[in-house]
């Protein structure tokens, strides 16, 4: 009885060990087949293949540093230089859809998928996912150059005070931020590499320094009629100042941005209530060229039983508008003005 339960045992073993065997080598030993000195890996493995390759480029991903959240207006205007040309661009490997609607392109730059395996007997998909250090160091660099020549383009047009100048250092700073990010993934792939291009690529920091100086130095005339108690004023300035610009009360100054505002009373169709309606109408304005630079406006009503109430809550409603509306408006127009 224990020499058959011994026999038993020995063949049980012996079919696991066969089973495994039948396995590619990467599956449990990844690094054997792909050396860490030349490779990045990891293995993902799922119930279907599309889940398993997700899973492993989540993993070789994963390895580096997760940056802020950008601005997407700033991420917009980024691939569309990638689309045109003015930004390095990457061609990548064709992915799963899956993977591409759940990892970002920046992330995927470099990643390949050499091998995959269906293990029918445990109805299971592996996949691995590598990066290949020296092609993608090479990668990298050209990417990083490329986009600093872009950068030192953008600056060298940069010709006086005024908003064109400030949109070429904004352009040329998003474009360096992008490289940091760059900067940051060719350190974990190679350190050496990174530390050696680092010292020639133009600091976001550094042009920063400069957008805001150029700034600094754009006074815009800030008027808005009807606004007794000035809190539009001041609404719009915390967003305009928050850009680096100052207002001013001087109609000397270059940009306007100017408007007004109106009220309306009326009730509601059962009488126990007062509609306060109201329209803000402004705009941006180049005196020096003569042109409109962009318009911005808000029109709603707020209720209550009495005007007073209703125009207060109108108010406290338009202010929460100017802070985030305005300011998205605002921060779109900077990054629109034609830098090509």
């Amino acid at each position: 009885m224990q020499k058959r339960y011994f026999i038993a045992l020995a063949a049980f073993l012996f079919t696991c060990i066969s089973a495994n065997a039948k396995n590619p080598a990467w599956i449990n030993t990844p690094a054997k087949v792909y050396p860490a000195e030349k490779y990045m890996f990891s293995v993902g493995h799922d119930s279907n293949r599309a889940s398993a390759e997700l899973n492993a480029v989540q993993g070789l991903a994963a390895m580096f540093s997760q940056s802020i959240k950008a601005d997407s207006t700033a991420e917009k205007r980024l691939l569309e230089g990638k689309v045109n040309g003015t930004v390095a661009n990457a061609s990548l490997s064709s992915f799963d859809q899956k993977v591409i609607r759940n990892i970002s392109q920046d992330d995927l730059i470099g990643i390949e998928i050499p091998e995959y395996y269906e293990d029918q007997k445990r109805s299971t998909w592996y996949v691995i996912a590598v990066i290949d250090r020296a092609k993608v160091t090479e990668l990298y660099e050209s990417m990083i150059s490329k986009n600093n020549e872009s950068i030192n383009k953008l600056l060298s047009r940069v010709n006086g005070i005024s908003m064109d100048s400030y949109a070429l250092c904004d352009y040329a700073a998003d474009i360096a931020v992008l490289n940091e990010r760059y900067l940051e993934r060719l350190s974990v792939i190679n350190s050496d590499a990174a530390r050696r291009i680092q010292s020639s690529c133009k600091s976001s920091k550094d042009i920063k320094i400069q957008l805001f100086d150029i700034a600094s130095k754009i006074p815009v005339y800030l008027s808005i009629k009807n606004d007794d108690t000035g809190k539009y004023s001041a609404a719009f300035a915390n967003v305009i100042t928050k850009y680096g610009f100052k207002t001013t009360k001087s109609d000397a100054a270059r940009y306007y941005f100017t408007g007004s505002i109106e009220y309306s009373e009326a009730k509601t169709a059962d009488g126990k209530n007062i509609h306060c309606r109201y329209e803000l109408v402004t705009y941006l304005k180049d005196r020096q060229n003569n042109v409109e630079l962009f318009p911005f406006a808000l029109s709603g009503r707020a209720s209550h039983y009495n005007f007073v109430g209703a125009k207060n809550r109108a108010e406290k409603t338009i202010e929460k508008k100017i802070s985030s509306d305005f300011d998205n408006k605002f921060n779109k127009f900077l990054k629109q003005i034609s830098v090509e």
